[in-house]
């Protein structure tokens, strides 16, 4: 274990504090319900509203302007229908005595408030009203809102209004219509809140822009989102400077050029202050020559099915490995037409290794498409675009992988990106498809495209892609590969845990039939006239191989079965079909699902089991298979499994000794599903079970297939020690386990391919169950270890 010394031992937590202007918010002044004094207290019967007037009247005994409460009794609750008075409203009319009531037509009561003050983009008002007949709309200063009710006046209808509101004073008008022939009960009850916000908020940034990289002929759009006190204005500037007529939420750059590249924020402003938004950088790339869609000739329309793929590569067919170019598949069948693939559009098409692939054979195919970075910075270089295959792909530039895989989406159009792995001058892109059995297979590429800036990355050595480790069990070998750029010739030197291994100097280090003395930390250097760099530390972890691990379908030699056979090392603990049989017999490997089904291929190295011989019989329900492995002279916390599962139908779980790991199998029958455990094992033997469901009702297909199975770990004492380090003073203390014998303390102030490790000529101290010892550091770092 390695540990970091600094001079400054203190761990200081950055406290980060933004400022977030906090809305000022106040009740809106002089807004009433009905029927109510200054105070908010109810009114007494027959007595005139002071904040609501009638500004239209359909009956001219009554014309206004005053409004009133009501004489006691009926039509009010409980005498009459409509809904009860309460502490904080009442209902007012035309004039009091509503058991008479007023002539039909449409009648508007009008209150008004005052934001004078305020902000009025910052007020609102909720609340709820009824009526006797129907409440026709709400107006707020002369707008009508649409708000109405059909006149419930034994219940109140919501409203929100969270708009049209002005500086001063405001009006709010509701409109109600009394229905009938002759005079009849009219009155309008209102109970509602409202807030805002005092003037004089400055404006604050709420969503800030965001740059990208893009390519020239894109159109962009940046925008904003501000609040605070309005009027709010708006100036957008590209590298400080304004951009003449950039003055909205949103600045459009259509068919953006390379020349607008460059650095964006906007200014807000308000009559308190002004504020600018962090900034957004857009990166604009030239376009890169070259980029064809799947199918497509040299000014992109579309091939003839049949016709030959002018761009694409067949550098991989298992098919027929004479034919080097793909061609545009049969776009009138199935699966283009009538099955599950992708339709064909007019900017791509399906290519395969035969015009119709229905008999096209399992295995890896490889398309390759040239794409020339001569004359752009392949430092710079972007790819971007949209995939389907059939079955699995993954994507490769110059033979070395990256991280973008396909799934085997033949039905949907995949999204894919790639950057900072191109060589300067010619490069390959190469679609790796897997064909998981005989059978259709394809590839579709569409909006293809790409950008880098013009000029050159330089000649000094440039890593493209890392090395990357892994977890080897012993016996099992490991490629680290770097892949580097630069001018030739290139010189590279492989170290492990900082020493230089001698005779490596290639690109790629080939770990073979690996011991657990191979596992430690791997770099390389790569050099040319013009300087040096070094890759990023590889982690190689080796664990010793347990024995007596089986996939599904095999011997104890880990030779296929026969078809029949009951596999020796799976048994049947749970059994839809017969609960009396724990056999669990190699599935038929000549009928469906197998040959021409959905089941991924048996291999020479596992094979589908199941209940039954032909599982078609086989009962619906729960199914679980068991296996079991010793640990015996390995330490339990450093076990390590891992493998892949295929299921018919899910894959409800996987129980270590009894105990749920929840993991699932969503992938089911075709394809596999990898899994790894790394707890709960236990000294001696451990029991393993693979929990499926068979979902048909009655009886179909079901099986399991267990692939590449393995288990590592460690025998007692085989850890390496942890090594730990604070601070006490002015000093370092530093301490591993008593346990740990044999080590001894080593430190380097410095970490790198030429790494000199020194002892410390300290002797440990025992403290407990742990050795120490007491350092007073010197320089700007120090870095520990534990070695024997």
């Amino acid at each position: 274990m390695k540990h970091h010394w600094l001079p400054e031992l203190t761990a200081t937590a950055l406290l980060v504090v933004t400022a977030v202007f906090q809305a000022q918010a106040a009740p809106i002044p002089k807004l009433y319900n009905t029927g109510v004094d200054d105070n908010g207290a109810p009114l007494p019967n027959a007595t005139a509203d002071p904040h609501y007037r009638l500004i239209e009247s359909a009956d001219p005994a009554y014309p206004g302007p005053d409004t009133f409460t009501l004489e006691g009794g009926w039509p009010v609750a409980p005498a009459g229908p409509w809904i009860a008075e309460s502490a904080v409203s009442r209902w007012i009319a035309p004039w009091a005595r509503q058991s008479t009531g007023n002539a039909p037509g449409s009648y508007t009561f009008r209150t008004t408030f005052d934001l004078t003050g305020f902000d009025p983009a910052k007020a609102k008002i909720t609340g709820k009203w009824t009526s006797d007949n129907s409440g026709v709309d709400i107006v707020l200063n002369d707008v009508p809102l649409g708000i109405s009710q059909p006149g419930n006046f034994g219940a109140f209808s919501d409203f929100t209004i969270e708009s049209g509101f002005v500086a001063g004073v405001n009006t709010l008008d509701f409109l109600v219509f009394n229905a009938g022939d002759t005079v009849n009960p009219i009155g309008l009850r209102v109970e509602m809140i409202g807030t805002v916000e005092v003037a004089g908020e400055p404006p604050r940034i709420i969503t800030a822009p965001v740059g990208g990289t893009y390519i020239a002929g894109d159109n962009v759009s940046l925008s904003v989102v501000a609040d605070g006190t309005p009027p709010l204005s708006y100036q957008w500037k590209r590298n400080g400077t304004d951009v003449p007529g950039a003055n909205g939420t949103t600045l459009a750059l259509d068919a953006i050029t390379v020349a607008q590249g460059g650095d964006y924020t906007v200014v807000v402003r308000n009559n308190v202050s002004e504020i600018t938004s962090p900034v957004a950088k857009v990166t604009v790339l030239e376009p890169i020559p070259g980029l064809f869609n799947t199918g497509v000739d040299n000014s992109g329309f579309i091939l003839f099915d049949g016709s030959e793929d002018p761009h694409y590569k067949l550098v991989a067919n298992p098919d027929d490995p004479a034919v080097t170019v793909p061609v545009v598949q049969d776009s009138t069948v199935f699966p283009i037409v009538g099955g599950p693939w992708v339709a064909n559009s007019d900017t791509s098409v399906w290519i395969g290794p035969r015009f119709e692939t229905s008999a096209a054979a399992g295995g890896d195919y490889v398309y390759e498409l040239e794409v020339d970075l001569t004359g752009f910075d392949p430092a710079s270089a972007l790819i971007m675009g949209f995939w389907a295959t059939d079955n699995t792909a993954t994507l490769l530039v110059n033979d070395a992988p990256t991280a973008v895989a396909n799934a085997g989406n033949f039905d949907t159009l995949s999204s894919f990106r790639l950057e900072g792995i191109f060589f300067a001058g010619k490069n390959r892109l190469q679609f790796k498809v897997n064909n998981a059995s005989a059978g259709y297979t394809g590839l579709r590429v569409q909006g293809l495209r790409g950008g880098a800036r013009r000029g050159t990355v330089g000649d000094a050595p440039r890593i493209i892609t890392q090395p990357t480790g892994g977890l080897l069990l012993t016996g099992e070998s490991l490629d680290l590969t770097v892949v580097a750029d630069g001018a030739r010739p290139l010189n590279f030197q492989w170290h492990k845990n900082g020493a230089a291994l001698s005779g490596k100097t290639e690109a790629r280090l080939t770990l073979a039939n690996v011991t657990r003395a191979d596992a430690g930390d791997y770099s390389v250097t790569v050099s040319n006239f013009a300087g040096t760099t070094n890759s990023a530390v590889a982690t190689v972890t080796v664990l010793e191989r347990v024995p007596g691990v089986f996939n599904t379908g095999v011997d104890d030699t880990g030779a296929v079965l026969a078809d029949g056979a009951v596999d020796p090392h799976y048994k049947l603990v749970v059994n839809a079909t017969n609960p009396d049989s724990q056999d669990a017999i190699v599935h038929d490997s000549l009928v469906f699902p197998i040959v021409a089904g959905p089941w991924v291929a048996n291999t020479d190295k596992s094979k589908w089991i199941a209940p039954l011989l032909d599982s078609g019989g086989a009962s619906g329900g729960d199914y679980a298979y068991r296996t079991t492995f010793d640990l015996t002279g390995f330490d339990p916390a450093t076990v390590v499994l891992m493998g892949n599962w295929a299921t018919d139908n899910l894959g409800t779980d996987i129980k270590l000794n009894g105990a749920s790991t929840g993991l699932q199998n969503g992938n089911q029958f075709s394809a596999y599903t990898a899994f790894t455990l790394t707890t709960g094992f236990q000294a001696g033997v451990n029991t393993l079970e693979f929990h499926l469901n068979n979902a048909d009702a009655v009886t179909g297909y079901t099986g399991l297939r267990v692939d590449n199975l393995r288990i590592g770990g460690l025998p007692p004492g085989g850890v390496a020690p942890s090594l730990a380090i604070q601070r006490s003073g002015n000093n370092v203390v530093v301490s591993w386990p008593v346990s740990a014998t044999g080590y001894k303390l080593f430190g380097s102030p410095a970490l790198g391919p030429a790494t000199a490790w020194t002892e410390v000529n300290l002797p440990p101290t025992p403290n407990g169950d742990r050795l120490t010892v007491t350092i007073t550091p010197t320089g700007a770092q120090q870095l520990y270890r534990l070695q024997k």
